[in-house]
């Protein structure tokens, strides 16, 4: 496969911080080592639905999209884009075993992280956080191996590379200059202007500021096409 142009497609659930916050950062992290790139969002309003999902992908597809990902919970959308012929990013699981021609890697979760916490906890006699949040530094959050067949020399180094720098702190995906518009959790309009420099949030755990995830904007390049 080879992508043939710089539009990003991403098929996601639920319109609000949970998915938001992830598109962004996927397209964010596309626009680091391609400033061209754009994105196109759909939401299914369903966190698992194959069909609708299947759908959504067609249709980022259709609209021009050379890689989709996803927050959604089936392989409908790796499914897609390999009977496509388009380049994936899957949720959840490893989803190359289903679309071995597209799917590049997933985002995963290590649920034995927070189990070994709680237990250990429990054995300890302390009380267990009712607030916890794993991250990439322990393992919690990962992406699954490099589909290194169909990924371009080069790619998993980058990524490795990029990991260090999330895990030291040196580096901020919510950083200015960066501008965006939403809706608070009450539904009120907000917007967002962050400076050079300016981190959101000033940098500090979203776990122990305010109830997380809070990314609620849709910044330039990204456009919500459909639900």
């Amino acid at each position: 496969l080879e992508i043939k142009n710089n539009v990003l497609g991403y098929v996601t659930a639920m319109p609000f911080a949970e998915c938001i916050s992830g598109f962004t950062s996927f397209y964010l992290g596309a626009k680091s080592v391609n400033p061209d790139v754009t994105m196109k969002v759909m939401y299914t309003n369903s966190w698992n639905d194959p069909t609708k999902e299947a759908q959504v992908a067609k249709a980022l597809i259709d609209a021009g999209a050379g890689i989709l990902s996803q927050h959604a919970d089936s392989t409908a959308t790796a499914t897609t884009c390999e009977a496509n012929g388009v380049f994936h990013v899957g949720y959840n699981s490893d989803m190359t075993s289903v679309a071995p021609n597209a799917s590049l890697t997933s985002a995963v979760w290590d649920w034995s992280k927070y189990l070994i916490y709680a237990v250990n906890t429990y054995l300890a006699g302390e009380p267990i956080a009712t607030d916890w949040a794993g991250d990439l530094a322990s393992g919690m959050c990962n992406i699954s191996t490099i589909n290194e067949a169909i990924a371009a020399p080069g790619t998993d180094a980058a990524v490795e590379a990029a990991r260090a720098k999330i895990v030291s702190g040196e580096l901020k995906i919510f950083a200015g200059p960066l501008t965006g518009n939403g809706k608070a959790f009450d539904g009120s309009d907000v917007s967002i202007d962050l400076k050079a420099g300016e981190v959101y949030l000033d940098g500090m755990d979203e776990s122990g500021v305010v109830s997380a995830p809070s990314w609620n904007f849709i910044i330039p390049g990204v456009e919500v096409i459909g639900e």
